[in-house]
This record gives C-alpha cells, structure tokens and sequence, in this order.
C-alpha cells in the first residue's frame, strides 16, 4: 500500500546569543514534483488539495500561468468572475485570522462562527457565479444568480466588521510589543514577482499587506504590519465590488489541450501575492513551482529573520516573538525557539 503524501509543514524562528536569528522549514520542499510529466488537466482539480489554505488563489495562479504560457487573453467579464472568487476566498481568509488568530494573540475569546459565516459566504460567491466550476484555462460558463450574490457578499462584508480590529488588538499587546519601532527589512517584492529568476531562498523579499500601502522599509513600527493587515481587508472588499460590477453572462469556449510554453502567474491572498510558474510541451508539465508570502517571508534569512536578528534577551524575546510571527501571519505552524526556551504561534 502507498503511503499517503504528507504535505504538512512548520516552520521555526530559532534565535542565537550572538543576536542572529534564522528560520527553520521542516516537511515537503517541492510538493509540485508530483506534476512534472502529467497532464496539466489533471493537476487543475488537485490544486487545492496540495494548498488548502489558499486553493483558489493558487488555481488562479496556474491558470494564469497557463494562459500566458499560450498566449491567451480573458475577456473583461470572465477576469472579473475569477477575481471575484480569488477575492471573496482572501477576504475570508483575512476574517479567519482577524477572527481567530488575532483574539488568541489578545487572550480573549476567538470568534468561530464569524469565520464560518465567512467561508460560507465565499463559497456561495463563488457557486452564484460558476454553477459549473471554473478551474479550467481560458474560460468557464457564467450565469449568474444575482440574488445569492447580493445576499453572500453582505454577509461578507458583515463577518469582517464583526471580527476583532487591529486597534483593539494593539491596545491589548504587552508594552515590549507597542513600544517596538524603527524596524527595518528588506525590500518590499513588488513587480519583482514576475521575475521568474528570483527565488526566495536566495532574495530576501517582504510580500505583506505592508507592502501595498507603503514602500518604506526604514521606521516601521510592529502595530505597521498588523493595521495594514486590517486595511487590505477594505481594499479587498473595494476590489470585489468593482469586479462584481463587471459580471455578465457569459458562455465558455473549448480551452486548448496541447499548450506549450512557459508562463507565470500572481493571485492575491490576504496575506500578499502568490505565483506559479509552469513549463508546458503538448500539454504535459515539464516544470512547476509555486512562490506564497509564507515562503518569501518566512525564508531561511528572510523578512522575519531579519527583523528578529538583534533580539538578544531571552525575557523580551518570548514576550516578543509570537507577535512578530503573527505580524506575517504564516500560513503554517511557527514555533519561537531561543536556547530551550520555545513560545508557540
């Protein structure tokens, strides 16, 4: 009998006397090897198996790839229908952490049936569109259930006015953490994303909500990355409404089964932008990796390395770490450790 795939994996913030500090990654390096020579039809449906806690996103993100490996265009309405799903799943996401991960951090009493609200007014986004599904290259069937859409997406926005706010979570922070500023990490990702050479492992990037609302590195302040996590909820909100405003009806062509070329491409999350890049010949994949936040941000020497190297005292630094950890919000357990002492996040 084969032996099921474990896909888990954890990460561990490990700090030194010597005032460094570096991440430790632990389970599958490149899950994405079990694609190389298959169909790329295939794969599709099992996108979300291998990344479920962003399945959408990462399905846009090969799909787009796909597409502009074959030099495909979407038509204005069936961007916006995708959008609409990718966002609706990143707003949920957000409410996940916002809802749960943020009252943990506070010691107050998380917020679960917010969250569930949340996904299930994503999903019924997603079905008010695509009654068919839509994780295929170039175009799916839309026909739209206006009224399953206006009711998901107020109950969407009300999960997100209900979970706990990034004021609220501040004021409740130790006074180590809110007095932590002048902050420096290395450049934001931007544009540098779609540079197929560049690789988390050796560039140091910063792909957080932070990113999007300011370029500056230098002077930022813990409480920076937690209210810019609360802002990219309202611009993902703004940014569902305007492709919601762009649906129409539209019926599906056949897609091409013999695209080859290589192509990349990004998909939003709450936490920042994933990518995928993906060699095709006749329609069988030659190469495949995908880039989320977590692996820019949680990289061996990356952002959250960078701002832990320098905390020395082991007092500070267990009060300090698990809001650092959360401050970039991984997608994957994390766990402190100085000497052998551990914090949990």
């Amino acid at each position: 009998m084969t032996a099921p795939l474990n896909l888990s994996r954890r990460y561990t913030l490990v700090f030194q006397r010597s005032g460094n500090a570096q991440v430790v990654r632990t389970g599958p390096v490149d899950i994405l090897a079990i694609g190389r020579g298959q169909q790329l039809s295939s794969m599709i449906p099992i996108v979300g198996l291998l990344f479920p806690i962003c399945p959408r996103a990462h399905q846009a993100a090969l799909l787009s790839a796909t597409e502009n490996a074959a030099g495909m265009t979407l038509t204005t309405a069936q961007q916006a229908a995708r959008d609409c799903a990718v966002l609706a799943e990143a707003i949920s996401s957000a409410v996940w952490r916002s809802a749960l991960s943020w009252p943990k951090l506070a010691g107050s009493a998380d917020r679960p049936q917010i969250v569930a609200q949340a996904r299930a007014a994503s999903d019924a986004i997603e079905a008010a569109i695509f009654p068919n599904g839509w994780a295929r290259p170039g175009t799916a069937d839309i026909k739209l259930d206006l009224k399953s859409l206006e009711d998901a997406s107020v109950s969407l926005r009300k999960a997100v006015r209900q979970a706990i706010s990034a004021e609220e979570l501040m004021s409740r922070a130790p006074e180590d953490v809110r007095q932590l500023g002048n902050l420096k990490t290395p450049p934001s990702l931007g544009t540098e994303i779609l540079d197929t050479e560049l690789d988390p492992a050796t560039h140091a990037r910063e792909e957080t909500p932070r990113c999007h609302f300011s370029g500056d590195t230098n002077g930022s302040s813990l409480s920076d990355w937690f209210l810019a996590q609360e802002a990219i909820q309202r611009r993902l909100l703004d940014e569902l409404d305007f492709a919601l405003s762009q649906l129409r009806n539209e019926k599906a062509s056949e897609p091409s089964e013999a695209i080859s070329g290589t192509g990349i491409g990004t998909a939003i999350t709450a936490r920042g932008r994933l990518r995928h890049i993906v060699s095709l010949s006749d329609g069988r994949i030659e190469n495949w990796r995908s880039d989320a936040p977590t692996d820019w941000n949680f990289a061996p020497k990356g952002a959250v390395a960078k701002l832990a190297t320098g905390l020395v005292d082991q007092e500070q630094i267990e009060v300090i770490a698990p809001w650092l950890i959360a401050a970039y919000d991984p997608c994957a357990p994390c766990t402190a450790k100085f000497n052998a002492s551990v914090a949990h996040a």
